[in-house]
């Protein structure tokens, strides 16, 4: 049996997500690494794109829930379902928020599926760009 873990494929943090024809997503400002800002506070504009390639042992409907976590605050948290179509991923989109960051910190997702154990999906420092 697979952990939903390995089934999470290209987990990308950007700015903003936006649906485009033929079912097709741009993803605009994606943070690859971590997030370099030039000054605290920082508002940050936040969205993320996941996958979840299912398997037979899925069913026909996909769910998870997902924590999006400043540190060890919380920022959001909400629940995505969808029915599983052979053959297809499944794509979980959080969509464009504002996020205030006053120092140092972590941007961290945690994603539950089907009721299952929490994991971790991405967890990128915050800091401030320093100039040698």
């Amino acid at each position: 049996m697979a952990h939903p873990k390995d089934k999470i494929r290209n987990v990308i943090l950007c700015e903003d997500i936006r649906d485009e024809i033929g079912n097709k997503k741009s993803l605009m400002g994606v943070m690859a690494g971590d997030i370099l800002v030039g000054e605290f506070p920082a508002t940050l504009s936040v969205a993320s794109y996941l996958e979840y390639v299912p398997d037979s042992e899925d069913g026909s409907e996909f769910s998870a829930e997902f924590r999006l976590l400043k540190g060890d605050s919380l920022l959001i948290s909400g629940e995505i379902r969808a029915p599983i179509e052979p053959g297809k991923i499944v794509q979980l989109i959080l969509p464009r928020g504002l996020a205030i960051f006053d120092a140092e910190t972590s941007l961290r997702m945690l994603v539950s599926v089907k009721g299952g154990a929490e994991f971790e999906v991405f967890n990128k420092k915050i800091s401030v760009a320093t100039t040698s």
